[in-house]
């Protein structure tokens, strides 16, 4: 009959509280058949059980069937489990056997139920858009505007689609207002510039026309740096193709930005 008189370990979440439940029950209550093979369904259980890139610790008492070729060959092959072994004496020759089965169920199940205690969840680290960005870059495509003598309105939006910059120039249609923001939503909600859309419905896709939220229309691209998508730009009060130039130019302008 093997002895665990404790369990550490950094397992999140993996165990519903049933299952923990079963295999402390399983694990105590079926030492006495054969210990070796006990121990070893045991180690399995939990193998089979928990994510294969999680560290697990077992405190065990030091009977042979723990330190048996078989468990060290076992080991040996998954070198995520670390046992550490506490003296036999320590238990045995302080405690009653019926005190031993009961603290044994009581660990066994202890510890397998904290498993089930979520771990601190780890948030995502990711680039955002900022105003100042937001400013940068439309300033490059205002430049981009006033070089050809165009009058447009600029739109940025973050990666939720979320208005960020707004900025119309002066003698710009007033419908652009509206328009610029759409485009520039446009192109972050579909991850690709509007110019994509806009060809496939000049290519017959008129489904494309009843998409919800979505203008087809060239003037929209997606702001990416390092492969992510962090917003998108939006032009509106010139042509489409001279809308999408500029747009582009605002885009360029991102390139330098860390």
């Amino acid at each position: 009959m093997f002895e665990i008189t404790a369990m550490i370990t950094d397992i999140s979440a993996v165990l519903k509280r049933r299952h923990a439940a079963m295999l402390g029950r399983n694990a105590a209550d079926d030492g006495a058949r054969n210990p070796l093979q006990e121990w070893l369904k045991f180690l399995r259980l939990i193998d089979v059980a928990t994510p294969v890139d999680l560290q697990i610790h077992l405190i065990a008492d030091n009977y042979a069937p723990h330190k048996h070729a078989k468990v060290q060959r076992w080991l040996k092959r998954h070198p995520r489990f670390h046992v550490h072994f506490t003296p036999t004496s320590l238990f045995r020759d302080s405690l009653k056997p019926d005190t031993l089965r009961s603290m044994r169920k009581f660990v066994i199940s202890l510890a397998v139920l904290a498993m089930t205690i979520p771990a601190s969840a780890q948030l995502a680290t990711k680039k955002s858009l900022t105003l100042a960005a937001a400013k940068t870059i439309a300033a490059a495509a205002e430049a981009e505007a006033r070089k050809n003598n165009w009058n447009v309105v600029i739109s940025i939006v973050d990666d939720g689609a979320n208005l960020l910059y707004l900025e119309r120039m002066d003698g710009t249609q007033i419908g652009s207002v509206d328009i610029a923001p759409m485009k520039a939503r446009t192109a972050i909600r579909m991850k690709r510039p509007t110019k994509v859309l806009e060809d496939a419905v000049l290519g017959g896709r008129n489904t494309m026309l009843k998409l919800p939220d979505v203008l087809p229309v060239e003037g929209g691209i997606p702001l990416t740096i390092d492969g992510v998508m962090i917003g998108a730009i939006g032009i509106s009060g010139v042509t489409s193709a001279q809308d999408g130039q500029i747009a582009a130019a605002g885009a360029k302008a991102l390139e330098g930005m860390k």
